[in-house]
């Protein structure tokens, strides 16, 4: 048995696995993780979640994509593609109305076409979900629960669809998280496509990892939902 090639060297004690060169110099210089942020992106697929998808695989880094229905028919492609990567997926409407001011049958309709689409195209069933603008009564939020999925909002919202340059979007999101934050972001958008490696380069230097989103049984007051940043 070639133990080499197993990773194994043998010293006076025995064999002991082998370190790579560099490998303690990387460990020493990687910050120690203290908590999780969960990026999410709202109304794709299209074209710029490709782009994020690139930096997000680039950065070895995952994410939540809030996905309209209507656009998963058109850019397939983008949605199963985020689904493959590991990504998570969830439910933003189908054609992105404000639910709570639309008849309840209307939005039952927008909801139950997005999770079909969304199952269909990428073979996951959505178990998370963004209401358009935010925007939610209680029959709404009853609703998506009916589909099993819930309701998530955020705790930061960078406002990156305004127009904002890069640099002021990344160092907004960077002064206002912390562990367990949800942050609401657009992957359309040309300057959040330009800040993110930054971001979550940043997010790393204050010991902070991207994050998948869990459901808890406590309502999280930073992110106005049952929900937190967790651990992949």
């Amino acid at each position: 048995m070639d133990r080499q090639a197993m990773g194994l060297t043998l010293t006076a004690n025995g064999f002991v696995p082998t370190v790579r060169p560099g490998a303690l110099a990387v460990a020493a210089t990687r910050p120690v993780i203290r908590g999780y942020v969960a990026l999410t992106f709202d109304d794709g697929p299209s074209a710029g979640t490709g782009v994020v998808l690139n930096i997000l695989a680039e950065a070895q880094a995952r994410a939540t994509f809030f996905f309209v229905g209507g656009g998963v028919e058109t850019d397939w492609r983008y949605a199963s593609r985020a689904a493959l990567a590991g990504h998570a997926i969830g439910n933003h409407s189908y054609s992105h109305p404000d639910l709570a001011a639309i008849p309840l049958k209307d939005a039952a309709v927008e909801l139950g076409r997005t999770q079909a689409a969304i199952t269909r195209y990428t073979g996951a069933v959505p178990m998370l979900g963004r209401p358009p603008f935010g925007s939610a009564n209680e029959d709404v939020v009853r609703l998506f629960r009916e589909y099993g999925v819930e309701p998530v909002l955020w705790a930061y919202n960078p406002e990156d669809n305004a127009g904002q340059a890069a640099a002021a979007i990344g160092a907004a999101v960077l002064g206002a998280v912390r562990d367990g934050d949800i942050v609401l972001l657009h992957c359309a958008q040309r300057e959040t496509q330009r800040m993110l490696p930054e971001l979550i380069s940043g997010l790393r230097a204050r010991g902070l990892e991207p994050g998948r989103i869990e459901i808890t049984g406590e309502y999280q007051e930073r992110n106005h939902s049952y929900a937190r940043a967790v651990a992949w």
